[in-house]
């Protein structure tokens, strides 16, 4: 069984080399010294919360799949809700229930290893996240809506009917 560092570690060298990035191509882009890659990648060490982000944005990779137990399944296997339905793979809805499980299995870890303050710093940006998400929905709701109305009143003025009875 892995150990929480051993699998940040994994995927950190999984992903680096999936993005075809050398150690020190990748120190050079993040502005850390290839030791540090090195640190990371044997599982000595762990990036903080900002540089782990920007290591996520020039490797692609949301920051909760090097968390993952298996980098190459990291938002991809298709699992069963408690209602019994299941999440088909590769749907919008699935992809975001992957990332949220592997974001708390995130802050989980980040909790154990006493990074608190990084763990309150992933909460803060999932709330901003979910927010943003609600919001999108909420939107999507309303134009629905609007698309049924307009949808019935054409049907209804096709079928005779005033648009709008007084």
């Amino acid at each position: 069984m892995l150990t929480k560092k051993s699998t940040f570690a994994r995927n950190f060298r999984y992903f680096r080399e999936k993005a075809q990035l050398g150690q020190e191509a990748l120190a050079e882009k993040i502005g850390v010294n290839v030791r540090t890659i090195s640190v990371y990648e044997t599982g000595k060490g762990y990036p903080k919360v900002d540089l782990l982000i920007k290591i996520s944005s020039i490797l692609e990779v949301p920051v909760e799949h090097f968390f993952a137990d298996n980098p190459e399944n990291a938002g991809r296997a298709a699992k069963s809700s408690t209602t019994g339905l299941s999440l088909s793979e590769g749907s919008d809805a699935f992809e975001t229930v992957q990332r949220y499980r592997n974001a708390i299995k995130a802050c989980q870890h980040l909790i154990e290893n006493g990074n608190t303050e990084a763990c309150q710093s992933l909460i803060s940006s999932f709330i901003s996240a979910v927010d943003e998400l609600e919001t999108t929905y909420m939107r999507n709701k309303e134009i629905e809506a609007k698309l049924r109305y307009a949808t019935e009143l054409i049907s209804s003025i096709a079928n005779g009917g005033k648009p709008f009875n007084k």
